[in-house]
């Protein structure tokens, strides 16, 4: 599938574009796409993600504008957990691309916590010298010889649209400048501009070719 769509006309990939957004589930597991990427990674950049990317940066003119149209949550844990729950971009196309470049950053572990937004809590039960890690809600308080118990770890769930608003330390340090997502909404508007210049040389190279 991937060979045959490689050798499309151009004019159809517009149309190859649109049926990947609208059926994520089904490329998610068949790799078409990623392979697709592989067979000619010029021409799936020219023809799909340089208007996919410009489409994009178009409706999401800032930083939290694109944080909330690519993620719309953030997932983080803090302290000793045994569940993680990754951040995945909602676009399959764009997940396809962070692998590429190798700008994916699918857990985070360096927020500060907000009680708020806590989805899991874990707990650290100890037995004299040997101690394990629990959900809270796995806990039996009549469970014999504890002697000790204490929160251990959270996983937290941050909706963007409500954190873009508020003032909290959370709010400060998901825009800093070195937030691993303040750094990938910078490489990949840097990625675009990249395939941008590498178009406009293709094509003057084409005027050049046809007239002399």
């Amino acid at each position: 599938c991937a060979l045959h769509l490689s050798r499309e006309r151009e004019d159809l990939y517009p149309d190859i574009l649109t049926f990947f957004i609208n059926h994520p589930q089904r490329v998610k597991y068949d790799y078409t796409f990623e392979m697709l990427y592989d067979l000619d990674e010029s021409k799936v950049e020219r023809l799909i993600y340089v208007p996919f990317l410009e489409e994009l940066f178009d409706k999401c003119p800032d930083y939290w504008d694109y944080l909330e149209a690519v993620y719309d949550t953030l997932y983080y844990n803090v302290g000793d957990v045994i569940d993680e729950y990754e951040n995945c971009p909602q676009s399959f196309v764009y997940l396809v691309l962070l692998r590429e470049k190798q700008i994916l950053h699918d857990k985070i572990d360096d927020l500060p916590l907000d009680s708020k937004y806590i989805l899991n809590t874990y707990l650290c039960v100890s037995r004299g010298t040997s101690s394990r890690i629990i959900a809270s809600d796995e806990w039996d308080e009549n469970e014999p010889f504890v002697t000790d118990v204490e929160e251990c770890g959270y996983n937290c769930a941050v909706p963007i649209r409500k954190l873009r608003n508020e003032q909290s330390e959370l709010h400060d340090a998901v825009e800093d400048e070195n937030f691993v997502y303040k750094k990938e909404y910078y490489a990949v508007k840097r990625i675009l501009a990249e395939m941008q210049n590498c178009l406009k040389r293709t094509m003057s190279g084409s005027v050049f070719d046809a007239l002399y």
